[in-house]
């Protein structure tokens, strides 16, 4: 490109990106704690040639550092100090709660209790379809109807079958055949493990996994394997799951829509031309499909969230620090939990993998874990349920509809619904994107140089605006975050869950004019993440279940947040809502246990 090419594409982009301001002019702000502030960033749209071409320039050193701050101030991240200077705080780097002597108590008292499981999900639907869950394998393998071995072999036969949806993108197939055996050895001999043992649970790619690479997404990360498991990992391999590693994701987790340029894009098994969402992209299709009852995905804005709503499924965001962290990538606002179909597994899972151990430090502050199912958990007297409706209610008319249909099922089965206020959530917004993308331009930075040319054009953005980002910012997100803390310590006196929906639109079509460049829409980033923030910025638990389907059949999803630690009070909400939720069979499903015989 000539350099007077290149001066009318920077005057073009200039212009598109300033709009009718002045460049570089920082905006002034109004705080309005009483008015509901959250809009959808606005950028032009790139894909394909003019993606890539202007992610390249804006790396360049003189023109690029013009550009890259022009697009940290047309995005307002200069009003987190703007909002400090009015709101100061003493930072918080860590939202992690160190739970009262009072509050261990009460948790010590529920764990000591019976550890009731919840019911199997019912199949409610005209269709009667039921995903397989946990129990219906080890039943299986009880029974001799089916043997671990033959399940692993359905499996694999299942992931070369499901190629082209892009959900499990790296398969030790031996490894898993070995797994398999010594499960089907277990149940041989009558010595089961327990309630996951044989059970295949897909794991993000972000997760390390013994034997596999661990590039996060990448085409210059994971030069080798892995010599051990992530803790979690190594907690379900302990109890008997066969781990499946390698399910796809967005690159780097850096997009909320599951898009990969070098695996493809997760494609939703309800409709194949549709993102799964992101960033925990092929562990929630691999549930929804069929090829796992049970996945883990890590959360640093909405990873297991988005990803499950999106495809029809359930995950469990659980407290900051309450699983031992897997990876490093995004430090203080990164969590990690089970994807599943039901409360039940849900809570099968994340009773395995969570709890404290000593290569985190920050999880051997938690109070004992439980997850023991009510006596009748589509009871919820008593229960007080927020909701900041404004918030709730900027969304297309089918979430909305749809939200208000499952806040009064719920308000039907006894639950106190209550309406709360939550203000600045604009700026929570921009200090969960500022840091977060701070962590991971820090995490990338000593490789940057090298792997940026191969990243998709969106990641090289997003990163390197990140890397203009100053120490003032960071400290002023950090301010930003305590307040939030303070804001939901108040919503939580008078509630006792948060709700939301989980996405104010239901799964956006893949752009195939991005298929191999990636995609930069800032716009629809922002909207698929307006109800995700504030619990990685918190670091509060945070679950998604489905609540229905739009009219085209796309899945739509209901969003509880809790206090910190209070992971059993959102599987209590999350098992009332199936009560009265079916579930349909999706496009693409795979079954493993009465598929055809494998040998």
């Amino acid at each position: 490109m000539g350099l007077g090419r290149t001066a009318v594409f920077l005057a073009v982009f200039a212009a598109l990106l300033a709009g009718t301001g002045v460049l570089l002019r920082e905006k002034d702000f109004d705080f309005d704690e009483n008015a509901y502030d959250l809009v959808p960033a606005v950028a032009p749209r790139l894909a394909g040639t003019m993606l890539t071409v202007f992610a390249t320039i804006v790396r360049l050193p003189i023109i690029g550092s013009f550009l890259a701050q022009l697009l940290y101030v047309e995005n307002h991240f200069h009003k987190l100090r703007k909002f400090v200077a009015l709101h100061p705080e003493v930072p918080t780097y860590y939202p992690l709660v160190i739970p009262t002597a009072d509050e261990l108590q009460a948790h010590a008292a529920l764990a000591a209790q019976p550890q009731t499981l919840f019911p199997p999900r019912a199949a409610i639907g005209a269709d009667g379809f039921r995903y397989w869950a946990a129990q219906d394998f080890v039943d299986a393998y009880l029974s001799g109807t089916t043997t671990p071995t033959q399940v692993a072999e359905r499996l694999i036969a299942a992931v070369e079958a499901s190629a082209s949806l892009n959900i499990i993108v790296h398969l030790n197939a031996s490894d898993l055949r070995a797994q398999a055996r010594a499960a089907t050895a277990r149940y041989a001999a009558k010595a089961s493990l327990g309630p996951l043992d044989g059970v295949p649970v897909a794991v993000k790619e972000e997760m390390p996994v013994a034997g596999y690479r661990t590039t996060l997404g990448t085409a210059f990360l994971g030069a080798g394997p892995e010599l051990a498991d992530a803790v979690a990992i190594a907690r379900l391999r302990a109890a008997g799951a066969l781990v499946v590693g390698g399910a796809n994701m967005h690159e780097l987790g850096i997009g909320t829509t599951g898009h990969n340029i070098h695996y493809g894009p997760a494609r939703n098994p309800h409709a194949p031309a549709h993102h799964t969402g992101g960033s925990s992209s092929g562990s929630a299709a691999a549930v929804a499909a069929g090829l796992a009852p049970i996945a883990i995905g890590a959360d640093g804005g909405g990873s297991i969230r988005l990803p499950s709503a999106l495809c029809g499924v359930s995950g469990l965001k659980a407290t900051f620090a309450r699983v031992p962290a897997a990876a490093k990538m995004a430090w203080s606002v990164g969590h990690v939990g089970p994807i599943a179909t039901s409360a039940r597994d849900l809570a099968l899972a994340y009773t395995v993998i969570a709890g404290p151990d000593a290569t985190d430090p920050a999880s051997t502050h938690q109070p004992p874990v439980h997850a023991a199912a009510p006596a009748n958990p589509s009871d919820l007297t008593g229960l007080r349920v927020g909701v900041y409706w404004a918030w709730a209610n900027d969304s297309v008319p089918e979430v909305r509809d749809r939200f208000s249909a499952t806040i009064a099922a719920l308000q039907a089965r006894g639950a106190q619904i209550v309406p709360v206020t939550f203000p600045y959530l604009d700026v929570f917004a921009k200090a969960l994107a500022l840091t977060i993308t701070a962590e991971m331009a820090t995490f990338t930075d000593h490789q940057f140089e090298t792997g940026v040319r191969t990243m998709a054009g969106d990641s090289q953005l997003i990163l390197t605006i990140a890397r203009v980002f100053s120490a003032r910012d960071f400290l002023a997100a950090q301010e930003v975050r305590t307040r939030a803390l303070k804001e939901f310590r108040r919503v939580f006196a008078s509630v006792d869950v948060l709700a939301t929906p989980t996405t104010p639109v239901p799964a956006p079509a893949i752009a195939l004019d991005g298929l191999l460049t990636g995609e930069s829409n800032i716009t629809l980033t922002t909207t698929i993440m307006r109800y995700m923030f504030l619990g990685n910025l918190a670091g509060v638990p945070a679950l998604s279940v489905p609540m229905g389907y739009d009219r085209s059949g796309l899945p739509l999803a209901f969003q509880a947040m809790a206090p910190h630690w209070h992971e059993h009070r959102l599987l209590h909400v999350a098992a009332a809502v199936e009560s009265f939720t079916a579930l349909k069979r999706p496009a693409h499903f795979f079954d493993l246990l009465s598929g055809p015989p494998a040998p």
